[in-house]
Protein backbone atom coordinates (compact mmCIF):
# COMPACT_ATOMS: atom_id res chain seq x y z
CA UNK A 1 0.00 0.00 0.00
CA UNK A 2 1.06 3.48 -1.01
CA UNK A 3 2.95 5.74 2.28
CA UNK A 4 0.91 9.27 2.86
CA UNK A 5 3.42 12.22 3.03
CA UNK A 6 4.08 13.06 7.03
CA UNK A 7 2.39 16.71 6.01
CA UNK A 8 -0.58 15.10 4.39
CA UNK A 9 -1.11 12.91 7.64
CA UNK A 10 -1.18 16.07 9.89
CA UNK A 11 -3.63 18.03 7.89
CA UNK A 12 -5.44 15.34 8.28
CA UNK A 13 -5.15 15.17 11.63
CA UNK A 14 -6.32 18.60 11.99
CA UNK A 15 -9.27 19.04 9.52
CA UNK A 16 -10.94 16.12 10.51
CA UNK A 17 -9.54 13.26 7.70
CA UNK A 18 -10.94 15.20 5.28
CA UNK A 19 -8.52 16.80 2.36
CA UNK A 20 -8.80 18.34 -0.85
CA UNK A 21 -7.00 17.32 -4.35
CA UNK A 22 -5.27 20.83 -4.62
CA UNK A 23 -4.22 20.43 -0.87
CA UNK A 24 -2.67 17.08 -2.18
CA UNK A 25 -0.98 18.17 -5.16
CA UNK A 26 0.75 20.60 -3.00
CA UNK A 27 1.96 17.55 -1.24
CA UNK A 28 3.69 15.74 -3.97
CA UNK A 29 1.19 13.93 -4.80
CA UNK A 30 -0.18 13.82 -8.33
CA UNK A 31 -3.68 13.14 -9.81
CA UNK A 32 -2.71 9.54 -10.40
CA UNK A 33 -1.28 8.69 -7.08
CA UNK A 34 -4.58 9.80 -5.41
CA UNK A 35 -6.56 7.78 -7.71
CA UNK A 36 -4.22 4.70 -7.13
CA UNK A 37 -4.95 5.30 -2.88
CA UNK A 38 -8.76 5.49 -3.63
CA UNK A 39 -8.50 2.20 -5.21
CA UNK A 40 -6.32 1.00 -2.17
CA UNK A 41 -9.37 1.98 -0.12
CA UNK A 42 -6.78 4.44 1.71
CA UNK A 43 -9.34 7.59 0.60
CA UNK A 44 -12.35 7.98 -0.68
CA UNK A 45 -13.88 10.51 -2.92
CA UNK A 46 -16.49 12.93 -1.02
CA UNK A 47 -17.20 15.55 -3.24
CA UNK A 48 -15.60 17.56 -6.57
CA UNK A 49 -12.25 17.54 -5.39
CA UNK A 50 -12.27 16.66 -1.50
CA UNK A 51 -11.48 13.60 -0.19
CA UNK A 52 -11.90 11.18 3.39
CA UNK A 53 -9.26 9.41 4.95
CA UNK A 54 -11.09 5.64 5.24
CA UNK A 55 -11.80 4.59 8.32
CA UNK A 56 -11.36 8.77 9.89
CA UNK A 57 -14.66 9.06 12.26
CA UNK A 58 -17.87 10.36 10.69
CA UNK A 59 -18.48 13.31 12.59
CA UNK A 60 -20.48 16.30 12.07
CA UNK A 61 -17.43 18.15 11.97
CA UNK A 62 -15.79 16.00 9.18
CA UNK A 63 -19.07 16.51 7.37
CA UNK A 64 -18.58 20.40 8.19
CA UNK A 65 -14.78 20.71 6.54
CA UNK A 66 -15.75 18.31 3.25
CA UNK A 67 -18.82 20.67 2.68
CA UNK A 68 -16.52 24.01 3.15
CA UNK A 69 -14.06 22.35 1.09
CA UNK A 70 -16.48 22.02 -1.99
CA UNK A 71 -18.54 25.17 -1.28
CA UNK A 72 -15.81 28.48 -0.98
CA UNK A 73 -18.30 30.86 -1.12
CA UNK A 74 -20.94 29.45 1.14
CA UNK A 75 -20.68 28.82 4.90
CA UNK A 76 -22.15 26.51 7.93
CA UNK A 77 -25.46 27.97 9.75
CA UNK A 78 -28.44 26.98 11.42
CA UNK A 79 -28.92 24.93 14.12
CA UNK A 80 -26.25 22.32 13.27
CA UNK A 81 -23.49 25.17 13.06
CA UNK A 82 -25.01 26.33 17.00
CA UNK A 83 -24.73 22.63 18.11
CA UNK A 84 -21.04 23.21 17.22
CA UNK A 85 -20.45 25.81 19.12
CA UNK A 86 -22.43 24.03 22.32
CA UNK A 87 -25.08 26.47 22.79
CA UNK A 88 -27.39 25.73 24.82
CA UNK A 89 -31.00 24.63 24.13
CA UNK A 90 -31.05 23.79 20.67
CA UNK A 91 -33.30 21.69 19.23
CA UNK A 92 -33.03 17.98 18.29
CA UNK A 93 -31.90 18.70 14.57
CA UNK A 94 -29.17 16.98 13.58
CA UNK A 95 -29.11 18.26 9.47
CA UNK A 96 -26.56 20.49 8.95
CA UNK A 97 -27.34 23.93 6.86
CA UNK A 98 -25.39 25.18 3.82
CA UNK A 99 -25.87 28.80 3.21
CA UNK A 100 -24.74 29.68 -0.27
CA UNK A 101 -25.13 33.16 -2.49
CA UNK A 102 -28.22 33.32 -4.41
CA UNK A 103 -28.75 31.63 -7.52
CA UNK A 104 -26.10 29.08 -6.74
CA UNK A 105 -27.54 24.96 -6.84
CA UNK A 106 -24.63 23.08 -4.75
CA UNK A 107 -24.48 19.63 -5.26
CA UNK A 108 -24.97 18.44 -1.35
CA UNK A 109 -25.38 14.96 0.48
CA UNK A 110 -28.95 14.02 1.48
CA UNK A 111 -30.07 15.61 4.63
CA UNK A 112 -28.29 18.92 4.25
CA UNK A 113 -30.22 21.87 4.22
CA UNK A 114 -29.48 24.90 1.56
CA UNK A 115 -30.07 28.35 2.29
CA UNK A 116 -29.19 31.23 -0.28
CA UNK A 117 -28.74 34.68 0.30
CA UNK A 118 -27.86 37.85 -1.59
CA UNK A 119 -25.93 38.99 1.41
CA UNK A 120 -22.69 36.87 2.68
CA UNK A 121 -19.59 39.07 3.26
CA UNK A 122 -16.33 37.19 4.35
CA UNK A 123 -15.36 38.55 8.02
CA UNK A 124 -18.27 39.62 8.45
CA UNK A 125 -20.87 36.96 7.77
CA UNK A 126 -18.82 33.78 8.34
CA UNK A 127 -15.21 33.10 9.41
CA UNK A 128 -13.03 30.21 8.62
CA UNK A 129 -11.70 27.81 11.40
CA UNK A 130 -8.34 26.46 12.09
CA UNK A 131 -9.87 23.42 11.10
CA UNK A 132 -11.13 24.05 7.59
CA UNK A 133 -15.15 24.72 9.05
CA UNK A 134 -16.36 28.04 7.42
CA UNK A 135 -18.99 29.21 10.23
CA UNK A 136 -21.34 31.74 10.29
CA UNK A 137 -19.99 34.42 12.42
CA UNK A 138 -22.17 34.53 16.22
CA UNK A 139 -24.04 37.76 15.15
CA UNK A 140 -24.93 36.22 11.79
CA UNK A 141 -25.72 32.70 13.02
CA UNK A 142 -27.78 34.82 15.37
CA UNK A 143 -29.73 36.33 12.03
CA UNK A 144 -29.75 32.94 10.66
CA UNK A 145 -31.14 31.01 13.29
CA UNK A 146 -34.45 33.37 13.47
CA UNK A 147 -35.98 31.93 10.50
CA UNK A 148 -36.08 28.56 12.40
CA UNK A 149 -36.53 29.29 16.30
CA UNK A 150 -39.13 30.27 17.95
CA UNK A 151 -38.83 33.88 19.87
CA UNK A 152 -38.24 32.25 23.33
CA UNK A 153 -35.43 29.98 21.93
CA UNK A 154 -34.09 32.69 20.10
CA UNK A 155 -33.73 35.26 23.01
CA UNK A 156 -32.30 31.88 24.97
CA UNK A 157 -29.58 32.20 22.18
CA UNK A 158 -28.79 35.75 22.45
CA UNK A 159 -28.19 35.71 26.62
CA UNK A 160 -25.72 32.22 26.49
CA UNK A 161 -23.80 33.80 23.29
CA UNK A 162 -23.79 37.27 24.91
CA UNK A 163 -22.57 35.47 28.45
CA UNK A 164 -20.12 34.03 26.74
CA UNK A 165 -18.39 36.58 24.67
CA UNK A 166 -19.03 34.92 21.63
CA UNK A 167 -20.23 38.51 20.43
CA UNK A 168 -21.66 41.18 21.68
CA UNK A 169 -24.54 44.08 21.51
CA UNK A 170 -23.52 46.26 19.07
CA UNK A 171 -22.40 43.85 16.47
CA UNK A 172 -25.89 41.96 16.84
CA UNK A 173 -27.47 45.46 16.35
CA UNK A 174 -25.16 46.41 13.44
CA UNK A 175 -25.92 42.78 11.85
CA UNK A 176 -30.16 43.68 12.40
CA UNK A 177 -29.90 46.92 10.41
CA UNK A 178 -27.74 45.50 7.46
CA UNK A 179 -29.41 42.29 7.51
CA UNK A 180 -33.67 43.62 8.25
CA UNK A 181 -35.00 43.43 5.00
CA UNK A 182 -39.15 43.40 3.89
CA UNK A 183 -39.90 39.62 3.56
CA UNK A 184 -36.45 38.59 4.32
CA UNK A 185 -36.79 35.41 6.90
CA UNK A 186 -36.71 35.99 10.32
CA UNK A 187 -36.34 39.86 10.19
CA UNK A 188 -38.90 40.74 12.05
CA UNK A 189 -38.33 37.95 15.03
CA UNK A 190 -34.68 38.81 15.24
CA UNK A 191 -35.65 42.00 15.53
CA UNK A 192 -38.61 42.11 17.76
CA UNK A 193 -36.30 39.76 20.31
CA UNK A 194 -33.05 41.89 20.33
CA UNK A 195 -35.53 44.84 21.15
CA UNK A 196 -36.66 43.31 23.62
CA UNK A 197 -33.65 41.75 26.06
CA UNK A 198 -33.72 43.12 28.81
CA UNK A 199 -31.72 45.86 30.06
CA UNK A 200 -28.54 45.49 32.33
CA UNK A 201 -26.69 42.41 30.85
CA UNK A 202 -26.83 38.81 29.68
CA UNK A 203 -29.18 35.96 31.33
CA UNK A 204 -27.10 33.18 32.16
CA UNK A 205 -29.55 30.05 31.58
CA UNK A 206 -32.59 29.90 30.01
CA UNK A 207 -35.07 29.98 32.75
CA UNK A 208 -33.58 33.14 33.52
CA UNK A 209 -34.76 34.29 29.54
CA UNK A 210 -37.92 32.76 29.95
CA UNK A 211 -38.70 34.68 33.90
CA UNK A 212 -37.68 38.03 32.92
CA UNK A 213 -39.73 38.02 29.48
CA UNK A 214 -42.59 36.95 31.03
CA UNK A 215 -42.01 39.47 34.18
CA UNK A 216 -41.56 42.20 31.46
CA UNK A 217 -44.51 41.23 29.54
CA UNK A 218 -46.38 41.76 32.72
CA UNK A 219 -45.19 45.37 33.49
CA UNK A 220 -42.52 44.49 36.15
CA UNK A 221 -39.33 46.93 34.77
CA UNK A 222 -36.56 44.44 35.16
CA UNK A 223 -32.94 45.04 34.06
CA UNK A 224 -30.98 42.43 34.66
CA UNK A 225 -27.66 41.25 35.88
CA UNK A 226 -26.91 44.62 38.15
CA UNK A 227 -23.59 44.80 38.44
CA UNK A 228 -21.34 46.32 41.46
CA UNK A 229 -23.96 46.42 44.11
CA UNK A 230 -21.96 47.98 46.94
CA UNK A 231 -23.15 46.14 50.16
CA UNK A 232 -21.11 46.28 53.65
CA UNK A 233 -19.11 43.85 54.64
CA UNK A 234 -19.25 41.99 51.45
CA UNK A 235 -17.28 42.42 47.79
CA UNK A 236 -19.63 44.28 45.17
CA UNK A 237 -22.59 41.93 44.09
CA UNK A 238 -25.06 41.60 41.40
CA UNK A 239 -28.17 40.46 41.32
CA UNK A 240 -29.60 38.10 38.64
CA UNK A 241 -32.88 40.90 37.45
CA UNK A 242 -33.49 43.62 39.88
CA UNK A 243 -36.11 46.74 39.81
CA UNK A 244 -33.12 49.86 41.44
CA UNK A 245 -35.88 52.29 41.84
CA UNK A 246 -37.54 49.74 44.82
CA UNK A 247 -34.36 48.10 45.84
CA UNK A 248 -35.73 44.60 44.72
CA UNK A 249 -33.88 41.52 43.44
CA UNK A 250 -34.62 38.54 42.11
CA UNK A 251 -32.00 35.58 42.35
CA UNK A 252 -32.98 32.85 40.03
CA UNK A 253 -31.03 29.73 42.38
CA UNK A 254 -30.90 27.48 39.60
CA UNK A 255 -27.84 25.63 39.73
CA UNK A 256 -27.30 22.85 42.24
CA UNK A 257 -24.32 24.92 43.79
CA UNK A 258 -27.19 27.08 45.45
CA UNK A 259 -28.80 24.01 47.15
CA UNK A 260 -25.70 22.58 49.01
CA UNK A 261 -24.95 23.68 52.75
CA UNK A 262 -22.20 26.07 51.77
CA UNK A 263 -24.44 27.54 49.16
CA UNK A 264 -27.45 28.15 50.88
CA UNK A 265 -25.47 29.19 54.01
CA UNK A 266 -23.81 31.86 51.56
CA UNK A 267 -27.10 32.74 49.78
CA UNK A 268 -28.52 33.91 53.16
CA UNK A 269 -25.82 35.89 54.42
CA UNK A 270 -25.68 37.84 51.61
CA UNK A 271 -29.36 38.29 51.58
CA UNK A 272 -29.03 39.89 55.73
CA UNK A 273 -26.07 42.00 54.18
CA UNK A 274 -28.93 43.19 51.27
CA UNK A 275 -31.44 43.79 53.77
CA UNK A 276 -29.61 45.99 55.90
CA UNK A 277 -29.42 48.68 53.13
CA UNK A 278 -33.11 47.78 51.97
CA UNK A 279 -32.77 45.45 49.32
CA UNK A 280 -35.36 42.97 49.39
CA UNK A 281 -34.69 39.91 47.40
CA UNK A 282 -36.68 36.95 46.48
CA UNK A 283 -35.08 33.96 45.31
CA UNK A 284 -36.18 31.32 42.53
CA UNK A 285 -35.73 27.55 42.17
CA UNK A 286 -35.77 24.84 39.87
CA UNK A 287 -39.08 23.55 41.78
CA UNK A 288 -40.82 27.16 41.81
CA UNK A 289 -40.30 27.03 37.84
CA UNK A 290 -42.24 23.95 37.79
CA UNK A 291 -45.17 26.21 37.91
CA UNK A 292 -44.53 29.26 35.94
CA UNK A 293 -47.36 31.08 35.86
CA UNK A 294 -47.92 30.80 39.50
CA UNK A 295 -44.22 31.84 40.18
CA UNK A 296 -44.96 34.75 38.07
CA UNK A 297 -48.38 36.05 39.68
CA UNK A 298 -46.59 35.42 42.96
CA UNK A 299 -43.16 37.94 41.87
CA UNK A 300 -45.54 40.32 40.22
CA UNK A 301 -47.41 40.47 43.92
CA UNK A 302 -44.39 40.42 44.85
CA UNK A 303 -43.35 43.34 42.88
CA UNK A 304 -46.58 45.45 43.47
CA UNK A 305 -46.50 44.81 47.53
CA UNK A 306 -42.70 46.50 47.91
CA UNK A 307 -43.80 49.45 45.69
CA UNK A 308 -47.07 50.11 47.44
CA UNK A 309 -44.86 49.94 50.78
CA UNK A 310 -41.99 52.30 50.26
CA UNK A 311 -44.70 54.70 48.96
CA UNK A 312 -46.49 54.17 52.10
CA UNK A 313 -43.40 55.31 53.74
CA UNK A 314 -42.93 57.47 51.35
CA UNK A 315 -39.60 56.34 49.96
CA UNK A 316 -41.03 56.69 46.24
CA UNK A 317 -44.04 57.97 44.36
CA UNK A 318 -46.32 54.47 43.63
CA UNK A 319 -47.34 56.30 40.02
CA UNK A 320 -43.75 57.07 38.96
CA UNK A 321 -42.78 53.01 39.10
CA UNK A 322 -46.62 51.30 39.30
Amino acid sequence: MSTIPADVTAWLSAHHGVITIARLRRAGLDDNRVARLVRQGVFERVGRGVYRLAGAPRTPESAMVALSAQHPLGYLTGIGAARLLGARGMPRDHRLTLCVPMGARPPVPAGVVVWQSTLIVPGVDHIERVDGIRLATTSRLAFDLAAVLADERLADFLEDALHRRWTEVDALAGMARRMSARGRDGSARFNRVLHSRLPGGELESGGEVKLGRALMARGVPLIAQVRMLDVPGLKPIRLDFAVPSIRWGIEADLHPTHHRLLGATQDKRRDRRLLAIDWAVSRVTPIDLADFDALVDELVDLYHARVDALAHRGDIQAPDVA
